[in-house]
């Protein structure tokens, strides 16, 4: 859980001199303050613990975590649907903790891994999303179960990238050794 004591610190004695600071200039510190407040109580209410850089200053209905992992208040309303929905259920907005892998297997490796990225990406299926676009290899989870991938995620990601990083090897030693066996031959 992230801390809110010391931004709620701040807007009290932003409340408190409300009138000396209002006529600043081009700064508004106090919805800042209040953007701040809001994404806090968002990542909380997931039970996601990200470090306080990740936390956009203002009101959001989309808060990054990383290039593959955000937060979102999803919806036709909100204009953010799923484009391939597996069941072709939409959400309703509901904030949902998203997981995209746009790359698909170059996330793992740049010899696109394709039968361990599949294996990486059911891993995380297993995590029961509620919502799944495995077309564009996106990963829709609640709040109920948004902490437990979240936080299973890098040591998943560790073990696949490991696994390309092997077949990739074991990929290029097959090639040379084919080469090699063409030259002894010639």
């Amino acid at each position: 859980m992230i801390d809110k004591k010391p931004f709620e610190e701040i807007m009290e004695i932003l409340e408190k001199h409300s009138e000396a600071i209002e006529g600043i200039q081009g700064v508004n510190i106090t919805s800042r303050i209040k953007g701040i407040l809001s994404n806090i109580d968002i990542l909380n209410s997931f039970k996601i613990k990200v470090g306080l850089g990740n936390i956009p200053y203002s009101g959001s209905t989309y808060l990054k975590i990383s290039e593959e992992q955000h937060l979102s208040l999803m919806g036709e309303d909100q204009n953010r649907t799923i484009s391939w929905s597996d069941n072709g259920e939409q959400p309703k907005g509901e904030w949902l903790y998203c997981l995209k892998f746009s790359t698909g297997a170059y996330f793992l490796h740049s010899e696109y891994p394709t039968e361990t990225f599949i294996k990486f990406f059911n891993e995380l299926k297993s995590y029961g999303p509620e919502y799944c676009d495995t077309r564009n290899h996106c990963l829709y989870f609640t709040k109920d179960n948004a902490a437990t991938v979240h936080n299973s995620l890098q040591g998943i990601y560790k073990k696949y990238r490991e696994l390309a990083v092997q077949e990739a090897k074991e990929a290029k030693i097959k090639k040379l050794e084919a080469s090699l066996d063409n030259l002894k031959s010639a």
